[in-house]
């Protein structure tokens, strides 16, 4: 996208384009028609800014006489469905390169599977209540209904009873939300994350809790057991015992789970 001085509102278009969180590189042309690359971002004050070279935090004001035209880099538009393969996908890539998480992987594989479409459906469904009196009827109205779906999104109990498979319906109709662990610093957290691949490479048990004040307020904790293949991930509210929880997908990132 092309900006043009000119343009009356050039202030707006600016203001839409650059994000509110975060850098964009654009390209500059000058007066003298000469261009050159830059990082716009966001002042505090919500004004845009050209950032000084190596520099993360501070930059300069634009100054709209010394350009002619600001060049935007191309973007394209994302479906939610897109969006949602994606980070499963990536998920997916990510435990089957550790070996965590075996059922979860293979639940991924089911929702992957089935589509973004049939899931949004059968999450709908699943929650689709009328006879409040009677829940156990409702849930085999549902249940029937999102086999209709697809098969793989059901169960069956030992008395041959089928249910929602809600490790799938519940957890997986969503896109994925993935974060890199964080313990420290930089530096510290560097060494962490080598310590948990380590682990994870010898099949060693490992587990390493931070204290909410080195950690901007949570106490941070991670946990690998190598007698399960699995490994978990939190961020608590200091001394509070509640907060955030993520499973481990490898030594560097943690799926979000829920909220406690």
């Amino acid at each position: 996208m092309i900006l043009e001085i000119s343009n009356p509102d050039f202030q707006t278009l600016l203001n839409a384009q650059v994000p509110e969180y975060g850098k964009v590189k654009v390209k500059m042309v000058d007066t003298d028609g000469i261009t050159t690359v830059h990082r716009l971002a966001r002042s505090s004050g919500g004004h845009v800014m050209v950032m000084g070279k190596g520099r993360k935090r501070y930059g300069s004001y634009v100054t709209w006489s010394y350009f002619k035209c600001i060049i935007f880099p191309e973007t394209k538009e994302t479906s939610e469905s897109d969006k949602w393969v994606r980070s499963w996908t990536n998920v997916l890539n990510r435990l089957e390169k550790s070996g965590l998480w075996e059922d979860v992987a293979s639940d991924v594989r089911i929702a992957l599977s089935v589509g973004y479409d049939k899931m949004k459906q059968a999450y709908t469904q699943y929650w689709e209540r009328h006879d409040y009196k009677n829940l156990t009827e409702e849930d085999k109205r549902n249940a029937e209904k999102i086999k209709a779906l697809d098969e793989r999104l059901v169960g069956y109990r030992e008395d041959g009873t089928m249910y929602a498979d809600t490790s799938v319906i519940w957890y997986m109709s969503k896109t994925a939300k993935v974060k890199k662990m964080r313990f420290y610093n930089k530096w510290q957290n560097d060494k962490e994350l080598t310590d948990i691949a380590n682990a994870l490479e010898n099949k060693t048990p490992i587990r390493i809790s931070t204290d909410g004040r080195w950690t901007g307020g949570y106490d941070v904790s991670y946990n690998y057991q190598p007698e399960d293949n699995k490994a978990w991930y939190s961020e608590e509210y200091r001394g509070c015992g509640n907060g955030h929880y993520y499973l481990g997908l490898d030594a560097t990132h943690a799926l979000f789970y829920e909220d406690d």
